[in-house]
């Protein structure tokens, strides 16, 4: 199914009960589109970080988990965002479809298409983003 045109205040319910086929986001009651497909130097900077990322908390002996898109966080009853990386370390905060709450950290890499959100989205304590330079 299409993202709706029209659209009235959606909450996280309404959002999981709808059968979208698009990737997209609830920020704020409304669906946001996402990009289809990010570049490859995209994939290669996220791959590389959540790898480094990963392997820095397994030596370290980190209770923090590591996730990378698409992964759905919770912020609130009507916003649902796919961070590229995210790190959490509440592990009550996770259910079996999404994480609940703001992570620790998120990463963005920033592509020309989605940049304005990106950057404009401050609702975690830490966050991070990166040009990934196709443009």
């Amino acid at each position: 199914m299409p993202i709706p045109k029209k659209q009235d205040h959606i909450t996280i319910s309404d959002f999981y009960s709808l059968d979208i086929k698009e990737p997209c986001e609830l920020i704020n009651g409304r669906i946001v589109n996402m990009s289809l497909s990010p570049s490859i130097m995209h994939q290669s900077i996220s791959g590389g970080l959540f790898y480094e990322i990963k392997d820095y908390i397994k030596k370290n002996n980190g209770k923090c988990r590591v996730f990378e898109a698409p992964t759905d966080v919770m912020l609130s009853e009507d916003t649902v965002v796919v961070p590229d990386i995210f790190v959490a370390c509440i592990p009550d905060n996770f259910d079996e479809q999404k994480y609940n709450g703001a992570p620790d950290w998120v990463i963005e890499i920033v592509s020309p298409g989605n940049s304005e959100h990106d950057y404009k989205d401050n609702s975690v304590p830490l966050k991070l983003c990166i040009n990934d330079l196709t443009d």
